[in-house]
């Protein structure tokens, strides 16, 4: 099965937050957009995992919310 798998990290226009990727599984990123696509090729049965981390910074007194 060929399979194409996508999905984002999230993004902040505030430059007081800092998102660093830190894992992706070999996805091509795009930076503007925070998508990670995955092209697959899967033969019967297999699995494959993939692994997605990011870190977020903020000041102590600024509230998160939905980022």
């Amino acid at each position: 099965v060929e399979l194409m798998l996508k999905d984002q990290y999230p993004l902040t226009p505030d430059k007081e937050i800092e998102i660093e990727v830190l894992e992706t599984s070999n996805a091509k990123t795009n930076s503007e957009t925070g998508v990670l696509t995955w092209n697959l090729n899967l033969k019967p049965a297999e699995t494959k995992k993939i692994r997605i981390s990011y870190k977020v910074r903020y000041p102590k007194d600024k509230i998160i919310g939905n980022l």
